[in-house]
C-alpha cells in the first residue's frame, strides 16, 4: 500500500501521463498499475515525475505493457529506469 506522499506523486504521474496521451485505460487502472510497480520495483516516483518526456514515457508505457492485471505481477522482461534500491 502506498503512503500519502507516494499516492500524491502517483496521482501526479497519472495526470501527466493523461496529458501526454499515454494511458491505455482509465486513471484508476493506471493508479493500480503504478502502485504494483512501486511495490515491486521501489519506484523513485519523484524522479519519474520530474523526468524528461522520453524517460517518463518509457517507464509509464512499459509498466502498463508488462503487468499482468489478473495477477498483479510483472513478467520480468522489463526493469524501470526509475527503479529504487531496496
Amino acid at each position: 500500500m502506498l503512503n500519502k506522499e507516494q499516492l500524491a506523486l502517483t496521482m501526479e504521474i497519472v495526470n501527466r501521463s493523461e496529458k501526454l496521451g499515454l494511458m491505455q485505460g482509465d486513471k484508476l487502472t493506471a493508479l493500480i498499475d503504478l502502485e504494483k510497480a512501486t511495490e515491486r520495483f521501489n519506484l523513485r516516483l519523484a524522479d519519474m515525475l520530474n523526468a524528461d518526456d522520453f524517460n517518463f514515457s518509457h517507464d509509464f508505457v512499459q509498466i502498463q505493457n508488462d503487468i499482468n492485471r489478473a495477477t498483479g505481477e510483472f513478467s520480468g522482461r522489463f526493469l524501470p529506469r526509475f527503479t529504487g534500491v531496496k
